[in-house]
């Protein structure tokens, strides 16, 4: 059995759900998409400000940072086995 998307029907079963307000609705948002998101120091949308949430990158150096000893040692080492020591 094929099955076609057909967005207008898809955004009026949306609309239904939301409207009768019993369904619960989660949202998935896509890698990358906070990245996208900027402020600046008062809190203010900013396309050159910080972005809302860190990279996979930015938040791995984050939490190598703030490990101790051999937690560190052991994060060393794991990252030098993967590909391009990462």
């Amino acid at each position: 059995m094929d099955a076609i998307h057909n967005p207008d029907r898809f955004m009026a079963d949306l609309r239904q759900v939301l409207s009768q307000g019993r369904k619960r609705v989660g949202i998935l948002i896509g890698a990358g998409a906070p990245l996208s998101v900027r402020f600046d120091a008062a809190g203010d949308l900013d396309p050159d400000g910080k972005v809302l949430i860190p990279g996979v990158e930015q938040l791995t150096e984050r939490a190598i940072g703030k490990l101790t000893d051999k937690h560190a040692v052991a994060a060393a080492a794991i990252r030098a086995g993967l590909p391009g020591g990462r």
